[in-house]
């Protein structure tokens, strides 16, 4: 008779794992949230934080993160944290004022390219996910909006 006791109680347990499993294959997958409770594209570059992607169309080598919030930009660099500010005004764009970190890196040409980009903005344009930067005399950066959690 005691021996009876637990194997009932593992029957019984057996038996509520599989109704459990049972229950949760048959649940419905869960719904995708409505286009409304999605996030939107960005529209301007305060909207998101952007990688760069390219710098006059070629890929960029190295991650570099930047940030426009409040006049303020942040970014990290392939070698430096880069802080500045910018005015927008419609298209018009310029970058002011910026403070770099003096670390020497591998990328050090990639990342000139990027401050050279940014100090000689003119236009900043947010399309279909890209915020492309172009300079009077210096290259056209392209970030890309980051995904959440990358």
């Amino acid at each position: 008779m005691g021996a009876a006791r637990p194997a009932r109680r593992a029957a019984r347990a057996l038996a509520l794992a599989a109704a459990a499993l049972s229950a949760a294959c048959a649940a419905p997958a869960p719904r995708q949230a409505p286009p409304e409770a999605r996030a939107a594209a960005p529209r301007a570059p305060e909207d998101a934080v952007w990688l760069l992607a390219a710098i006059d169309g070629r890929p960029a080598r190295a991650a570099t993160r930047a940030v426009f919030a409040d006049g303020a930009v942040n970014a990290q660099g392939p070698c430096n944290a880069i802080r500045g500010r910018y005015r927008r005004e419609g298209a018009a764009f310029h970058v002011v004022g910026l403070a770099v970190t003096r670390a020497t890196c591998p990328d050090q040409d990639e990342e000139n390219r990027l401050l050279d980009g940014l100090l000689s903005a003119r236009s900043a344009e947010v399309r279909d996910g890209r915020l492309v930067i172009r300079a009077s005399a210096g290259p056209t950066l392209t970030f890309e909006a980051a995904r959440p959690g990358q």
